[in-house]
């Protein structure tokens, strides 16, 4: 399967799949520097199709404790992610206590080497924080 064809089939069903499969196992991982940057992407529909609906309706909304005066509520979240890897390790995205990241590979080897394009999530648990697609340009 070409890198493309991987990209259309991932769906949240795949992900739930590979989820249950994973293997966790101690291997030797060579990666190349990758430096991957998401576009702003609204994040409502998705929190919207979620159940997530009061915090952008102005009469459900309950925000007061952001301050005194008049009634709050969002109209959008957008959402822009980073990741950094080098010589040095992967820098930490914000939000991630530690800094440390756990790799995970559904083949199994003592050596990994990922030296065509592939597709890497970063994940808490079975929800997708972020996911990228890293492949040589011409």
């Amino acid at each position: 399967m070409q890198i493309d064809e991987a990209v259309k089939a991932f769906s949240a069903e795949r992900w739930q799949t590979i989820c249950k499969t994973l293997i966790t196992e101690e291997l030797r991982l060579f990666l190349p520097k990758f430096k991957v940057e998401s576009a702003n992407t609204s994040a409502k529909a998705e929190l919207l199709d979620s159940g997530v609906t009061d915090v952008f309706s102005p009469a459900k909304a309950d925000l007061t404790r952001l301050g005194e005066s008049g009634l709050f509520w969002l109209e959008d979240i957008v959402l822009k992610s980073t990741f950094c890897m080098d010589e040095s390790g992967a820098k930490p995205v914000q939000g991630v206590e530690d800094g440390n990241f756990a790799f995970t590979s559904v083949g199994s080897a003592v050596e990994f080497r990922l030296d065509r394009p592939f597709l890497f999530v970063f994940h808490r648990g079975d929800a997708i924080v972020q996911m990228g697609k890293v492949a040589v340009s011409d």
